[in-house]
């Protein structure tokens, strides 16, 4: 929601800027990601005890779900900032049919675990989908949208007051 007005006051949005938050936003999801696979294991332990060690693999496996709908948001808010809200919305419906197809048959089979990949696999459809949609718009390549560059993370470093002398 932040991002929107600034995005809609260009018109056609502002895809410089809009991938620069995408970038950021898949480093910093990536390292939230990362940090909560590390410490689920003890905190769902310490918190829930023993009999909730099954949720550590499901949140294992939800994690690359929760890292591509954390990049899919800022890239769906620039769609519809330029005008393309209808395809932003169109590309839910395959994600969707795969999920309910995956549950119907995962579930059964491996329990939350399946569930749980089931839904990372379609937000990773979802980001897939979107970021097909979005380079064809703004004509960047998936690597420019997704990899920080050496000037983001001097930026980073230079916001965050660390290493100045990079």
């Amino acid at each position: 929601m932040v991002l929107f007005p600034r995005l809609s006051r260009h018109g056609e949005g502002d895809p410089i800027f809009a991938t620069k938050v995408v970038r950021h936003t898949a480093f910093l999801m990536l390292l939230l990601c990362t940090a909560a696979a590390l410490v689920a294991s003890p905190v769902i332990g310490l918190l829930y005890g023993p009999s909730f060690a099954p949720a550590v693999l499901a949140l294992w496996w939800l994690l690359p779900g929760i890292w591509a709908y954390g990049v899919t948001n800022p890239i769906a808010t620039h769609l519809a900032s330029a005008g393309m809200p209808l395809p932003a919305v169109l590309v839910w419906v395959p994600p969707l049919i795969l999920n309910v197809v995956l549950n119907l048959s995962w579930i059964p089979r491996w329990g939350i675990q399946g569930a749980a990949a089931s839904s990372s696999l379609a937000y990773l459809l979802v980001l897939g989908l979107h970021l097909i949609l979005w380079n064809r718009s703004i004509r960047r390549s998936w690597m420019d949208t997704l990899l920080l560059t050496r000037s983001d993370l001097r930026e980073m470093a230079d916001s965050a007051g660390i290493l100045s002398w990079w």
